[in-house]
């Protein structure tokens, strides 16, 4: 939209549920934020999960029946990956922090079959 002062609304959205997930990383306790932790109790990284290299098509899977993560959570996460983060630079105890799996700074090596 250039020139005519209009917000691009598919961004603003995107921002807006990349917010609430950055918020669902704050330190602060809240009742909503143990449905998305039982939801990524799924993996050994915690609400780390998001912040991870797991496909956002992974998390947000059902694992039982019709029983889904609600769209606007889905949609979030799909969004917080399309800004592929990157950190520049970590601490020791940065890196030590890390997971060893679905790590985004160091990708596991593709094996040839």
């Amino acid at each position: 939209m250039l020139g005519t002062g209009l917000l691009d609304w598919d961004s603003h959205v995107k921002a807006m549920q990349v917010q609430w997930l950055l918020k669902y990383l704050d330190a602060s306790a809240s009742t909503w934020k143990l449905l998305l932790d039982c939801w990524f109790a799924r993996t050994s990284l915690g609400r780390a999960a998001i912040l991870s290299s797991i496909p956002a098509k992974v998390l947000t899977k059902s694992m039982r029946g019709n029983i889904a993560l609600p769209l606007f959570w889905s949609q979030a996460l799909e969004a917080l990956h399309e800004l592929a983060l990157t950190q520049t630079s970590l601490s020791k105890d940065g890196m030590l922090s890390q997971p060893i799996w679905d790590n985004r700074h160091h990708p596991p090596p593709k094996l040839e079959a």
